[in-house]
């Protein structure tokens, strides 16, 4: 009997020494360190609550040591639905008064704490909607010394449904001091109740972005700007990319969007790039195109999670490439130069810096909060930059209209004045009539003489031409008014008053016809002067581009400003390498000015002519740059219209004086002969290509001087 008792106690202690718990102790400090549970955990595949008991026994479960729980040991194997269950024993030697336990996982899952539980995510048999991946927090305290039991249930449930060859379980679990987390940039009132608090500050930068993305979209819709669009495109991926990731501020995203989080970074960076090489007026290079091409790297290796070094490699390659650009047109955009370097590193700086703490496993601290809001420098800075400097062409637009203005009212008081004249005068102007046109005679034979007409050999026909219809009309009308006048004497002496008046309306409408043609005869000897008007052929040298780039709008708003019903398109092609030319610029702009208000007539002519068809008139001036053997030798500007064209019968004339295909009173037909006289003045030549029903380009070329 006393030997059976001994060997009842000696095998009582194998079996007590069975149930001692496997008690891991914590040996990081928790407020310096995140710890993760990745050695000795239990697990077991079914659901029964009372496994999250302090004293339920689990020796008959199995273990293993990983950090990513979900991965078990390699034999089992988590299934989609399937719940297990993982438990681990701990204690501290330190008093934690707030300890953390972060959790990431994919599907539902539970935390107890010797028995009581302090998080939830999900529900267990229920579907994925609404689970976040990561960003689940919970707060409990440890005191020193005493044994406590992490009991973890979880059931997978895959929430990738763009990539289903992606799906897999995930679990991962660690935990550090509050004070510790706060430093790390984690704190309960973002990550946990106080959420909701976030969010509206979160969104409204995502507002304010996309407010700038139809801001741009419509300035680019106007101007056709490329750097417009750039911007616009740039906060456009901007927004994406902020959805996508929002998983980062903790709101419940979904890790499938991460690829897509990827390639709206990578295309943001692409656009960041482009914007500066336009802004900065510098020539894709092949530098450009290596770098464009290189962006689709990251996003291939991001599917394959493995996205932070090649994603901060090509931020940084990204900012190298900007700074690049910055210094090699330094000495031509020395302010965008600094402005976009400065904007650049302000945005990319910080990121780069944290994927690099974060490959060499370091703590970011708050450079991830600081990112946030850097990533705003570039669509606000940029967007501020070209709304500056679109106001400043704005302003410049707004003076040289209304210079326009202003020389229109003086011609309109003239006018004005010169009607009320005529107006007063009609009685003594069909006395002095003969005189009149004597004088416009002398005029005629003063233009003929003048040396600027010499060069012209149909010009005295022209002359005649355009003078004899307004004169036969004069002569014709004045003859009939002699005679109406000699009616109303008669009448006036047989005392029928009707009849007078019935002569005297006759007679006022004559002379209203007689004022009429001889406006326009005015109109045609004030072309005259005005094409036989010597310049005083001082030259200097002129950026063309800037020059034909001005008056093309100054034609558009001057037009619309006369005709509001006026409506077209309008671009410019310009060739950046056209160094500037000594030119009389008042002499080109007139030519210039010519050719595109022709062009624009035109064009405003067959849009009206065909109001019901889908025609969009459009008026494009482009510039190119003459080589021969790799030395410039000219430059060319072409103004072309998609207008009906001319025809052929007339494209040997159109250089003539006075001859126009606009209606009587609309054209004195000098304006393309003056161009012509121009050009030819600076050595170069004016040619015209049209084909008629589709369009016409008038085409100056001016020879590039070297001088010695």
């Amino acid at each position: 009997m006393k030997y059976l008792f001994f060997i009842s106690a000696f095998l009582m202690s194998f079996f007590v020494q069975g149930q001692e718990k496997d008690i891991a102790r914590l040996q990081t400090d928790l407020d310096s360190a995140y710890v993760t549970m990745s050695l000795n955990w239990h697990y077991s595949k079914g659901d029964d609550l009372s496994w999250k008991e302090f004293d339920y026994d689990d020796s008959g479960w199995k273990t293993f040591s990983n950090w990513q729980l979900a991965m078990l040991d390699s034999v089992d194997q988590i299934e989609e639905n399937e719940v297990f269950w993982f438990r681990k024993y701990i204690s501290s030697d330190t008093q934690y008064d707030s300890v953390m336990f972060q959790l990431f996982q994919r599907g539902a899952a539970e935390i107890y704490l010797n028995g009581d539980k302090i998080l939830e995510v999900g529900k267990i048999g229920t579907e994925p909607e609404g689970i976040p991946y990561q960003g689940n927090f919970s707060l409990a305290s440890l005191d020193s010394g005493k044994q406590y039991v992490i009991a973890i249930r979880y059931q997978y449930i895959h929430t990738n449904r763009f990539f289903p060859e992606r799906n897999s379980p995930h679990l991962f679990l660690r935990m550090g001091s509050n004070s510790y987390a706060k430093s790390d940039g984690y704190t309960l009132k973002v990550v946990r109740s106080d959420i909701e608090d976030f969010k509206p500050i979160i969104f409204m930068i995502l507002g304010t972005v996309t407010f700038l993305t139809l801001l741009f979209l419509g300035i680019w819709i106007y101007t056709r700007e490329r750097e417009n669009l750039y911007l616009s495109l740039l906060n456009l991926s901007i927004v994406l990319s902020g959805f996508a990731s929002i998983e980062t501020l903790y709101i419940g995203q979904r890790v499938e969007l991460s690829t897509l989080n990827n390639l709206f970074g990578a295309a943001g960076f692409v656009l960041i790039l482009l914007l500066a090489f336009e802004l900065l007026e510098r020539k894709k290079d092949l530098w450009l195109k290596i770098v464009v091409f290189a962006s689709i790297i990251p996003v291939i290796l991001g599917y394959f999670d493995i996205a932070e070094i090649p994603r901060t490699i090509y931020s940084l390659l990204i900012l190298i490439s900007i700074y690049r650009a910055c210094y090699l047109q330094r000495s031509s955009h020395k302010i965008p130069s600094r402005i976009i370097a400065t904007l650049t590193s302000i945005f990319l700086i910080p990121p780069i810096l944290g994927g690099i703490w974060t490959i060499l496993g370091l703590e970011t601290g708050g450079l991830d909060t600081l990112s946030q809001f850097t990533g705003l420098a570039i669509p606000l800075g940029f967007g501020a930059y070209v709304v500056g400097t679109l106001g400043k062409r704005t302003k410049k637009l707004k003076k040289n209209l209304a210079e326009v203005e202003r020389l229109s009212k003086e011609r309109e008081e003239i006018l004005a004045s010169q009607n009320e004249k005529l107006e007063k005068q009609v009685a003594k102007r069909t006395k002095d009539l003969k005189e009149s046109l004597e004088n416009l005679k002398s005029t005629q034979a003063q233009l003929i003489q003048s040396e600027k007409m010499a060069s012209l050999g149909e010009l005295t026909a022209g002359i005649a031409h355009e003078i004899q219809n307004p004169l036969n009309f004069v002569n014709n009308f004045s003859e009939v008014s002699v005679e109406l006048v000699d009616e109303i004497n008669e009448e006036i002496e047989k005392g029928d008053l009707e009849e007078v008046k019935f002569i005297a309306k006759d007679l006022k409408e004559n002379l209203s016809k007689i004022n009429h043609h001889g406006k326009r005869a005015g109109e045609i000897v004030r072309g005259m002067l005005e094409h036989s008007r010597k310049s005083d052929g001082e030259r200097e040298e002129t950026d063309l581009n800037a020059l034909a780039d001005e008056y093309l709008r100054l034609s558009y708003h001057g037009l619309r400003a006369k005709d509001k019903s006026f409506q077209s398109d309008f671009e410019t092609d310009l060739d950046s390498r056209i160094p500037k030319l000594e030119v009389n610029a008042s002499d080109i702009s007139r030519a210039f000015l010519n050719l595109i208000n022709n062009a624009f007539y035109e064009v405003n002519k067959k849009a009206k002519k065909n109001q019901n068809s889908s025609f969009l008139p459009k008026v494009l001036v482009k510039s190119k740059l003459i080589e021969m053997d790799g030395n410039p030798t000219g430059v060319e500007f072409s103004v072309v219209d998609n207008a009906d064209g001319i025809p052929a019968k007339a494209k040997d004339k159109i250089f003539q004086p006075f001859f126009t295909t606009k209606p009587t009173g609309q054209g004195t037909g000098l304006g393309l002969s003056l161009s012509y006289d121009i050009i030819k003045a600076h050595g170069g030549d004016l040619r015209v290509k049209s084909k008629e029903g589709e369009g016409t380009e008038m085409i100056i070329y001016l020879p590039i001087v070297i001088q010695d």
